[in-house]
């Protein structure tokens, strides 16, 4: 399989970008920038994208000390039917040290 040049660099810079947001957690700070920049790549490429903001309850029952830290899910649609391909993953660190 051949990547272009062109595909590469956006590719390492795309990376590059995310790894640059300080996503630590505990206790999550900026998870909404993270979220806002991913939707706006997915959003670039033409997928479908939402958004959806975890309620504050349920991250309360996870960790205490994330409170008053929006979590999101950010979910990208692309195309109809089937096959369906779910790719997962997240965008926390833990603090350095």
């Amino acid at each position: 399989m051949y990547i272009s040049k062109e595909d590469l660099d956006w590719g390492i810079k795309l990376l590059s970008d995310m790894i640059s947001i300080a996503t630590v957690n505990p206790p999550g700070k900026n998870f909404d920038v993270f979220a806002r920049y991913v939707s706006n790549i997915l959003n670039d490429i033409g997928m479908f994208v939402d958004v959806v903001e975890v309620p504050r309850d349920v991250v309360e029952g996870i960790c205490r000390e994330c409170v008053g830290y929006p979590r999101y899910i950010v979910v990208g649609r692309a195309g109809f039917g089937k096959p369906v391909i779910q790719f997962n993953g997240h965008y926390d660190v833990v603090p350095a040290g």
